[in-house]
């Protein structure tokens, strides 16, 4: 499936979430889900993206967030790195795609 720009998503969670710490314990979360369902762990992977999409809330944005899930497969690094999560995180998922 096509990707989807998570320049969307990374901005609700800059937009809506005050606090920057917290800001980034979505993009963490969400990132590391991306990271596992690419390792093959796709149901905890999914799960982890889902809680983060959940907190947000799915009122006037269900259709992207929905799009989002289901392009998932074979764009979790680039969703990982879109998201723009901790420097860690970031090279973790590259260090994992180079492999």
């Amino acid at each position: 499936m096509k990707p989807e720009s998570l320049e969307k998503l990374r901005l609700i969670i800059e937009d809506e979430v005050p606090a920057v710490g917290r800001q980034f314990i979505y993009k963490d979360h969400f990132a590391i889900g991306c990271y596992l369902h690419a390792q093959g762990h796709k149901e905890v992977g999914e799960k982890l993206c889902r809680e983060v999409l959940s907190e947000l809330g799915y009122e006037g944005r269900k259709t992207y967030f929905i799009n989002v899930l289901q392009s998932l497969e074979g764009n979790e690094v680039a969703y990982s790195l879109d998201i723009q999560p901790h420097s860690e995180v970031n090279s973790l998922v590259r260090n994992a795609a180079r492999q």
